[in-house]
């Protein structure tokens, strides 16, 4: 039988961000991923908001979490020399004038928000009757590049095993587990929206919403390296693709993508620009979002071999880093979680 320190399951960004903590720490480890093409990673757009428009509040944990982001993501460029991630503005284009009182009194608590900006375009063709701002300290990971450079980077550092987990495949000893042919010292389970079935953390309050986006061609917007936002986000790639996005759904939790999503995101970019629009793609995905929306991290409130790091949600890609650090130190070194996080809450 085999030995590891650690076995996750999933290789998400989630699972994946794992990975590389634990890897960069000398721990062996074994990633077990049956490579799910509808994985909520793979259809994330990778943009990181400090802020919550609709409240217009920063968003949870923000001074901790954007810090410990930025130098991980910049560190995995360095180490897989590759450029995947930057930081970017978003231009929130006001919709009413009360739009621009409210900002104007968040502005004082948050220096990343610009003054409101006067006038009828932001840039050709973008009309702004009601003026605009920008969101400073906002980024971008291209998440589908760094998972396939991570994946990459990590078949050399640890074993990658492409196959559905078998919970009935679990045997639990006195301080360790195993899994198939392998021994560990404890399994993390980093399943996405999939963990509803697993039978170990049946506990935890998920609340899942199905988001989709779309991947268009506009061929006459001008140049623009900013993120647009006014109820729908577009997310310029290269000249003259871009993301747009995203819906959220609480009530259809299939994988399939509608056309209700599409026409209501076209119609809400309808609102932003007037300019011939060729959809390439549509993507779906479920995101695995939690109750009281924290994340999830902790061992199991019995099988204290078994650990979860789960419930990122939208935000996946400014929490991951942080989170898993965090539960690194947990796991290694003791160190207590914050309560907000532990999935033993819900227990």
């Amino acid at each position: 039988m085999k030995k590891v320190d650690y076995i996750i399951v999933g290789k998400g960004i989630a699972g994946t961000v794992m990975a590389l903590q634990l890897v960069q720490q000398n721990k062996t480890v074994l990633v077990i991923d049956e490579n799910a093409q509808s994985s909520a990673s793979k259809i994330a757009a990778g943009l990181v908001n400090p802020i919550v428009f609709k409240r217009m509040v920063k968003s949870w944990m923000m001074d901790e979490t954007l810090p410990a982001m930025m130098e991980f993501y910049t560190n995995c460029e360095k180490l897989f020399a590759a450029k995947f991630f930057s930081e970017r503005r978003i231009v929130k284009i006001f919709a009413e004038e009360q739009e621009v009182n409210f900002w104007n009194k968040k502005r004082a608590d948050y220096h990343f928000l610009s003054e409101p900006l006067p006038g009828k375009n932001y840039i050709n063709t973008i009309e702004t009757p009601f003026g605009y701002a920008f969101v400073n300290n906002a980024a971008h990971l291209e998440v589908v590049s760094f998972l396939n450079h991570s994946h990459n980077y990590l078949q050399d550092k640890c074993e990658l095993v492409n196959e559905k987990f078998d919970y009935n495949q679990i045997k639990f000893l006195d301080d360790e587990v195993t899994y198939k042919n392998y021994r560990a010292k404890k399994i993390i389970f980093c399943e996405g929206h999939k963990a509803m079935g697993n039978p170990f953390f049946n506990y935890a309050q998920f609340k899942l919403t199905k988001g989709e986006l779309l991947e268009l061609s506009i061929k006459q917007m001008p140049a623009t390296n900013d993120v647009l936002n006014k109820n729908v986000f577009l997310l310029p790639h290269t000249t003259n693709n871009f993301t747009l996005g995203a819906t959220y759904n609480w009530t259809d939790l299939t994988e399939e993508i509608t056309t209700d999503a599409k026409n209501d995101l076209l119609n809400k970019l309808g609102k932003i620009i007037s300019l011939p629009i060729e959809v390439i793609s549509q993507r779906a995905g479920i995101r695995p979002a939690v109750a009281d929306r924290r994340p999830l991290l902790g061992l199991h409130r019995e099988h204290k071999q078994l650990v979860i790091f789960n419930g990122l949600g939208t935000k996946g890609v400014l929490y991951a880093p942080y989170f898993a650090q965090q539960l690194v130190s947990f796991l290694e070194n003791k160190k207590p979680l914050p309560p907000e996080v532990d999935v033993n809450r819900f227990a």
